[in-house]
């Protein structure tokens, strides 16, 4: 059995970007990125944003985009 599949609208997405981006994140980070295409939203985790010296493994920047999802 195939998971099911929506469409969102234009608008939709935009609010629900716009609920993840307010999600808390490890020493307001903030270390995610989105990406839209046209029905599909995809989430990155931003090592630019990681914190070498409190978070070497990256572990509390992926926490901190399970947020954004979460949220």
């Amino acid at each position: 059995m195939g998971a099911a599949t929506t469409t969102l609208s234009p608008t939709l997405v935009r609010q629900l970007v716009g609920a993840a981006v307010a999600a808390p994140s490890v020493h307001n980070t903030q270390p995610w990125l989105f990406r839209i295409d046209d029905d599909q939203v995809h989430v990155y985790a931003d090592a630019s944003r990681q914190l070498a010296a409190q978070d070497p493994d990256g572990r509390a920047m992926l926490m901190s985009c399970g947020a954004a999802l979460l949220n």
